[in-house]
């Protein structure tokens, strides 16, 4: 038998803080992506702590996370067996998940029966531990290396190499704050090629307003373009400069940076000015919708900025305002339900002249207000086009108070630029956790449309899975009526048993390469979503598949998109032109 002395055989060349490469780490001269079963059963080790490092680093290369098994005591040593396994082992117990008093949602499924293992146990004559047994064969994927700090056993690891980075400060030493924060600036671009930063001065050379983004924001702001927040923060720094943020929203529902800004003042020019810049940065690839609170020189800006853009106004900041300037409680609930409940314009408009006759409100100044904006915020106009569930500002003051937990008031700028940079640095890596566990992971299924379901989890992000797999739920709760065939299309008439009174019509129709569905509650056009009248007449027609017309790519897990997946007219609602697409046109006049 070989030693296998605790230094010198494990050769770790790679120094970076990233994922491990397993062709860089070696065992006796092999890298350990060529390891197998002969290279180790028989070798020795000279303690427990040299095997146990070894199978970790191996596993963290390789791609797996460990999980520690059998453990056995002698009465001469502490330990005299011990194996180590693949965290995949095993399968979770079906009495787990379906427990019919369960109140949480169980969690999502990581172990496949995985065999791969590493045994050793002591030998009294050598006082030492030979290995027994090395098993290298999986069943499941491995995670790549850009992904390994994800896994469970080297989460400690990444835990301290970030309190060791956040430890650090890099110190400037400049005449001056704004030049310190502009040289942090201008030491970004070196190391990305892609990075962008513009800035104006008054006559007296002061700064003014100061944009940037760098080049994942680029990469991020072509992919989800379809939707902006846009929306300034509280005054933080000493020179009490707006902080605006540009957010959008990623396929995992979460919170994305497209850039930030430091604004003089918030008036109609300044706002101008950082929407022309932000285009331009952005290789002058237009939004396709915005969303901001009520502010009027926000507003007036995005008319100048992007005319035509549809513009919706935050719910949050509607809700506040009826508040404030409605005080009978009857007439505030009926202005809620003509917010939210009527379906189209016709309809808004008759309810809205019912309600003015009906209470005759004294503040008819601010009614006469919010009629002129009734696009921008009442449901019957906004339905049917694309907010990626979105509704309030709402997510960027969540990101304000992200921000904020990095900042202290009255900061300089020297020292809010680095904040500002650290915490999207943080957001980020928090998208790779999210996104880690979405594509290694799959779900426990519950609902009774099993394979539809099934289906689902393989596309859809684990978030928007989430708010799909409620639409399946919803499915037991409607009555349907027989459909009517007519020129190729079949329209079913359904409603909630609940409420007969509301009905919703939905058109399906079987083209040559692909099955088209459309529903009058449009929430497919609104959300991105299949609703739940939709999947009504999959179970109808007995699909066990979601057709790609029903498919929004900006929803799915991009690795495990395949072909039928892939429906680029489904892309993010972008056409090549930048113009947003109308989905089921040909159909919608039906229904």
């Amino acid at each position: 038998m070989e030693n296998f002395p605790m230094n010198g055989s494990v050769e770790n060349q790679n120094k970076n803080y990233g994922g491990i490469n397993a062709s860089l780490q070696q065992y006796n001269g092999k890298p350990f992506t060529k390891l197998c079963t002969d290279d180790l059963v028989g070798k020795w080790f000279e303690t427990l702590e040299a095997a146990n490092k070894f199978y970790y680093d191996y596993a963290h290369a390789i791609g797996f996370s460990v999980r520690k098994d059998v453990l056995r005591r002698g009465k001469d040593i502490e330990v005299s067996i011990r194996q180590w396994c693949c965290s995949c082992q095993g399968f979770r117990p079906d009495d787990d998940a379906n427990r019919p008093k369960r109140v949480r949602t169980a969690r999502k499924e990581t172990r496949t029966g995985c065999k791969a293992v590493f045994l050793v146990n002591y030998c009294t004559k050598n006082k030492r531990y030979v290995v027994r047994n090395f098993i290298t064969d999986h069943n499941h994927e491995l995670v790549p290396s850009a992904d390994s700090h994800f896994l469970r056993s080297r989460r400690n690891w990444i835990k301290d190499l970030y309190n060791k980075i956040d430890g650090e400060r890099r110190e400037i030493m400049l005449e001056g704050d704004t030049e310190a924060a502009l040289a942090y600036l201008n030491g970004k671009r070196e190391g990305d090629s892609q990075f962008y930063c513009k800035f104006s001065v008054d006559e007296e050379n002061r700064l003014c307003n100061l944009f940037w983004r760098d080049s994942r924001s680029l990469i991020d702001y072509e992919s989800y373009r379809d939707v902006l927040l846009f929306d300034n923060t509280y005054k933080t720094n000493c020179y009490h400069k707006p902080l605006v943020l540009f957010v959008g929203s990623s396929n995992h529902l979460t919170s994305i940076v497209f850039g930030c800004a430091l604004l003089l003042d918030e008036t109609i020019e300044t706002y101008t000015w950082v929407l022309q810049t932000f285009i331009s940065s952005m290789n002058d690839k237009k939004l396709i919708v915005v969303l901001t609170d009520s502010d009027e020189s926000m507003q007036r800006a995005i008319e100048t900025v992007l005319p035509g853009c549809p513009h919706r106004l935050c719910s949050w900041h509607i809700g506040k305002s009826v508040r404030a300037n409605v005080k009978d409680d009857k007439l505030r609930a009926k202005f809620y339900k003509l917010m939210w409940d009527s379906t189209n314009p016709d309809e808004f408009e008759r309810l809205w002249t019912n309600m003015i006759e009906e209470f005759a409100p004294k503040n008819s100044r601010w009614f006469a207000m919010m009629y002129e904006k009734r696009e921008k915020w009442a449901e019957a106009y906004c339905r049917g086009k694309f907010f990626a569930r979105m509704r309030s500002t709402q997510r960027c003051e969540g990101m304000n108070k992200y921000v904020k937990d990095y900042l202290k008031s009255g900061v300089k700028l020297v020292e809010l630029v680095p904040a500002i940079v650290r915490a999207q640095r943080r957001l980020r890596f928090k998208y790779s956790e999210i996104d880690y566990n979405c594509r290694f992971s799959k779900h426990v299924l519950r609902t009774q449309l099993r394979k539809l379901e099934e289906d689902a989890s393989k596309i859809y992000t684990d978030n928007v899975f989430f708010e799909v797999r409620k639409e399946i739920e919803r499915v037991c709760g409607l009555i349907t009526e027989t459909a009517v065939q007519f020129h190729g299309y079949r329209t079913y008439v359904m409603w909630r048993h609940t409420n007969a009174e509301k009905k919703f019509n939905v058109v399906y129709f079987e083209g040559e390469s692909e099955a088209q569905c459309v529903c009058c509650c449009q929430k497919m056009e609104y959300e991105g979503i299949p609703c739940s009248h939709i999947f009504n007449v999959l179970k109808h027609d007995n699909m066990s598949k979601i057709p790609t017309s029903l498919i929004m790519k900006r929803w799915t897990i991009p690795e495990k998109a395949s072909p039928r997946r892939c429906n680029p007219r489904r892309f993010n609602n972008v056409t090549e032109d930048g113009e947003s697409k109308a989905r089921f046109g040909y159909m919608s006049d039906r229904l």
